[in-house]
C-alpha cells in the first residue's frame, strides 16, 4: 500500500489491544445492570 508505515499500524493495534481487560470490566458492569445486547457503533477513522 502506498505509504503504509507498518510500525504505526502494529502500535495502533496493539494499543487497541490493551484496552481489552478495560472495555471487559466495561460490558461486565453494563450486563450486571441486566443490559444482553451491546453495541459498539464507528465511523471515519475508527
Amino acid at each position: 500500500m502506498f505509504n503504509f508505515d507498518e510500525p504505526r499500524y502494529e502500535k495502533v493495534v496493539s494499543d487497541a489491544l490493551a484496552l481489552r481487560p478495560q472495555i471487559e470490566a466495561a460490558v461486565d458492569k453494563v450486563c450486571e445492570q441486566g443490559y444482553s445486547n451491546i453495541f459498539f457503533i464507528g465511523c471515519g477513522g475508527t
